[in-house]
């Protein structure tokens, strides 16, 4: 039979709610309600059989965890862990929520929603082999994640290793351009201590071919002088002889 849901508000007819004067603040943390039921119901692990029964959040803290109780408390038939279960529009009375069951099983209570309330909690049910096929599954789906999470650290490994890879060769490439830089470097000083070696020389031989120049001109200077004392000294001579050829004749 498939399965569905009926809402019943404080006085249905199937069953009958009623709440304590006390109790009718909605902004009380334990939401106690009492609730009667004109028939058997379900809840987790067991059937209520028709009756009155008080429901009350257990605690403060967590406001999921449920406690159905006798009408006079002093029997806790269950205490339950629910879900947050939501509705559009809040209800100025007490809605219980019922999914009815196949084989004339009694209904089961689906969720409770206190008055004024858009959040209810919602009862979860399942069967022993439901429990089964249920762990089985989520074993599978353990492990395939924990095969996908292997997969995924063994590619992370994969790209973390080209990345290392990758940066390997790129401190290698920045030491070749540092070394070539330093090497341009190198050659550029180079080419300037040659540049100014050169200029050097030309200067010096330069200088030299002036020195050379000016010694030419000196030494012919002097050959030119030389020339010219010989002459003199021929004349002088020539005079002088004469001279004394005159003496001996006188």
């Amino acid at each position: 039979m498939k399965t569905f849901r009926i809402a019943i508000a404080i006085i249905g007819v199937a069953m009958l709610i009623t709440l304590l004067p006390s109790n009718a603040k909605a902004d009380e943390w334990d939401k106690k309600t009492i609730v009667t039921f004109d028939q058997p119901v379900e809840i987790a692990g067991m059937v209520l059989a028709a009756g009155t029964y008080v429901f009350r959040r257990a605690s403060s803290i967590d406001s999921n965890v449920v406690q159905i109780s006798g009408n006079d408390q002093k029997h806790v038939y269950a205490t339950l862990l629910t879900i947050p279960d939501y509705r559009m529009n809040p209800a100025d009375k007490t809605v219980i929520t019922l999914e009815e069951r196949a084989n004339g099983s009694p209904r089961a209570i689906k969720s409770w929603f206190y008055p004024g309330d858009t959040a209810g909690e919602e009862f979860v049910y399942t069967s022993p082999g439901k429990t089964i096929n249920e762990i089985g599954a989520l074993q599978t789906q353990i492990a395939e994640l924990r095969d996908a999470q292997t997969r995924q650290v063994e590619r992370l490994d994969a790209v973390n290793q080209r990345a290392q890879e990758g940066l390997a060769e790129a401190n290698q490439a920045a030491m070749a351009a540092k070394a070539a830089n330093q090497m341009a470097t190198a050659a550029d000083r180079m080419s300037a201590n040659a540049d100014r070696r050169a200029e050097a020389a030309q200067f010096n031989a330069q200088a030299a071919l002036n020195r050379i120049g000016t010694a030419a001109e000196q030494i012919e200077s002097r050959i030119a002088n030389m020339d010219k004392y010989r002459l003199a000294d021929q004349a002088t001579v020539s005079l002088h002889s004469t001279r004394m050829r005159s003496a001996s004749k006188t």
